[in-house]
């Protein structure tokens, strides 16, 4: 019985959303990806069961539980959303279809890494017979349940895209870049199916650039807020000579569009090493440097 009503009382609580700065110095919303720190703070509240006596340690503990499922099930909620939020550049029929499909295998399945970073105490537990939690699931252990279906989904749906010319051979030859870096302004949003188009708006880089392995890990790039950090990772796997270059937001603000001459630099120097078959991309928010 106690099952049951445990089940019933997870119901009646969605996602607290907390927009802003909040207390805790947080600039992301919970329940929004953070790319550029690697994580996603999910918030759920739950409830005992009636029958447990108010204030209990055994209360606390069913209150505590129905939280954590709860939190699992708004991080499926979460993760599923990561594919409207890549595809906005193209035409997707059945999309909505796509995500509740997503969305529902998600539920089923059980996404490790979470652990709570907030969460309501024992004392004020008595006093509002209910606990707040926050958990935090690292996008790196995150990304590939999600990946796996959403991944496919958005190279084939990339195959409509205008794509930005192949360059000459005189470009190749001239070309020895093994790692990308794009500096986009304050604005640009981070998704896991972010773009590069050229100034006339086809395609340089994108799902379709990547090994379907490496997309189902990670999506198409990595994200943050300054070149020297980003610099450091790449060197950390082996990139020393990076191609920097700077982009504007694409009318998406998912996706960066730089110059033609930029694109084909890029893609002369990935015609050597394969670096965006490897999604060797970082996108530098709203640095100078």
């Amino acid at each position: 019985m106690r099952k049951w009503v445990l089940i019933a009382s997870l119901i009646f609580f969605a996602v607290q959303l907390t927009i802003g700065q909040d207390s805790q110095g947080r600039t992301t919303p919970v329940g929004a990806a953070n790319f550029v720190e690697n994580y996603i703070d999910i918030e759920a509240v739950g409830v005992p069961p009636k029958e447990q006596d108010k204030g209990s340690s055994a209360a606390y503990a069913d209150a505590r539980r129905a939280a954590q499922v709860l939190a699992a099930r708004n991080l499926a909620e979460i993760l599923s959303g990561l594919y409207l939020q890549s595809s906005t550049s193209f035409s997707d029929q059945g999309a909505t279809d796509f995500v509740d499909s997503v969305r529902a295998d998600l539920i089923r399945t059980s996404v490790p890494g979470g652990k709570a970073v907030e969460e309501t105490s024992l004392e004020e537990f008595k006093k509002e017979n209910l606990v707040r939690l926050v958990v935090r699931f690292p996008l790196d252990e995150t990304l590939p349940y999600v990946m796996r279906r959403i991944g496919p989904r958005l190279q084939q749906s990339e195959k409509t895209l205008a794509q930005s010319p192949e360059p000459s051979k005189a470009e190749v030859k001239e070309a020895s870049y093994d790692a990308l870096i794009v500096k986009v302004p304050k604005e640009f949003k981070p998704s896991v199916g972010a773009k590069i188009f050229d100034s006339q708006n086809r395609l340089v880089y994108g799902a379709t650039s990547v090994s379907p392995d490496v997309m189902m890990l990670q999506g198409t790039g990595k994200f943050a807020a300054d070149t020297d950090k980003a610099k450091a990772t790449f060197e950390a796997f082996g990139a020393h000579n990076v191609l920097v270059i700077d982009g504007t937001l694409y009318a998406t603000k998912t996706d960066a569009r730089i110059s033609d001459t930029d694109a084909s630099m890029v893609l002369a120097a990935n015609e050597s090493s394969h670096f965006l078959q490897r999604a060797q991309v970082f996108f530098v928010i709203g640095s100078k440097k």
